[in-house]
């Protein structure tokens, strides 16, 4: 069954540009819009703290929500911008009904703080801290971020990776390429050797982390050895997952009025080689996992039917026969895997002692 979102906005242009970036990304994960409440399976307001009436408009459109979350358990209902912020709490207080994974969502995510004066922080990024923060909020058991910059993946952050117990062992760690001519074409500040070397650190401080990246292919003047290098990181770095894209002018971007544009063909096949290194690195990680009992949550209906789509905590899905609600943990046993998902069983629960 296709799956619908409703966004609501209280507030000011900026959370209408927001509003119409989440619904860019609901839409990226094949959900349409909606503006029937009772359709929706995501209800988002984007809320302003100094429209007037903003929180008004906000608990009331929360409490006339609450008989209709009673009866679908599945429902999401989130509450974003400057208000979810200022209120923060009170609203779980005033509408405790229920989150139990958050994703922290940013450009670069990690820079998070260089912008506020704390006392002591020297305006540095504070994103560790608010790892921590989070991680202490009551209810919550699955906490992601994206995406991260290389260039602010500091050490405070993997440390707090490594030992906040929700903080999922999951990222995605953008490479875009593997050429150091090109990342300084991109007016990216990180090279090669440097990402890779952050990647050994975050493996080895954070055991089966899963990583996922985003690569961009036919960048203007990326030559055959460019992309060769691209190759070679890819192959060196072994990601679970990766996002890969064939460059194409954007109007209005610096990009696009460069010289040296990669011809069509020659981007689709360079992209041709890198899906099938990237694939048979996909399938080797998601190999591993089989015979392994792994937690899950159920995030819906699976395209046959009755059956359940669920996530690890590592970003993996898993397709299992077995119909489960959506929202709820499981633990799965891992029977199959391909490049793209993994299959499993529901481990049954074990019988109690009878004394």
């Amino acid at each position: 069954m296709e799956q619908k979102y409703l966004i609501r906005t209280f507030g000011c242009q900026m959370n209408e540009h927001d509003s119409e970036r989440i619904g860019g990304l609901l839409l990226s994960e094949g959900m349409s819009p909606t503006d029937d409440v009772s359709d929706a399976r995501v209800i988002v307001f984007n809320t302003c703290a100094i429209r007037e009436n903003a929180d008004n408009k906000l608990y009331g459109n929360l409490g006339h929500l609450k008989p209709l979350k009673d009866r679908r358990p599945d429902l999401k209902i989130v509450v974003a911008g400057c208000l979810a912020q200022k209120d923060q709490g009170l609203i779980q207080r005033k509408a405790p009904w229920g989150v139990t994974e958050i994703t922290l969502l940013g450009q670069n995510v990690n820079t998070y703080g260089r912008d506020l004066t704390v006392p002591g922080s020297a305006r540095r990024p504070l994103f560790a801290r608010l790892l921590r923060e989070v991680d202490g909020v009551a209810g919550i058991r699955r906490i992601r971020f994206t995406s991260p910059h290389p260039h602010d993946f500091t050490g405070d952050v993997i440390d707090a990776m490594a030992e906040c117990e929700h903080v999922c062992e999951h990222i995605h760690f953008p490479l875009q390429s593997g050429s150091d001519r090109v990342l300084r074409a991109m007016r990216r500040s990180y090279r090669r050797e440097r990402y890779l070397e952050w990647l050994t650190r975050i493996r080895s401080a954070i055991p089966g982390v899963a990583v996922s990246t985003d690569i961009i292919v036919g960048f203007p003047g990326e030559t055959e050895r460019d992309f060769e290098d691209t190759l070679d990181v890819v192959e060196r770095a072994t990601f679970d997952s990766a996002y890969m894209f064939q460059y194409s002018p954007r109007p209005g971007t610096r990009a696009a009025t460069m010289e040296d544009q990669v011809p069509k063909d020659v981007v689709q096949e360079r992209f041709d080689r890198l899906l099938v290194l990237q694939e048979r690195a996909s399938l080797e990680k998601n190999r591993a996992q089989v015979g392994r009992v792994v937690e899950v949550l159920v995030e819906g209906e699976g395209k046959r039917d009755g059956s359940t789509q669920a996530r690890t905590r590592t970003n993996r899905i898993v397709h299992m026969a077995d119909p489960l609600e959506r929202g709820t943990f499981a633990d799965v046993r891992v029977i199959a895997a391909s490049a793209h998902h993994l299959t499993g069983e529901v481990v049954p629960a074990p019988e109690p002692l009878v004394v």
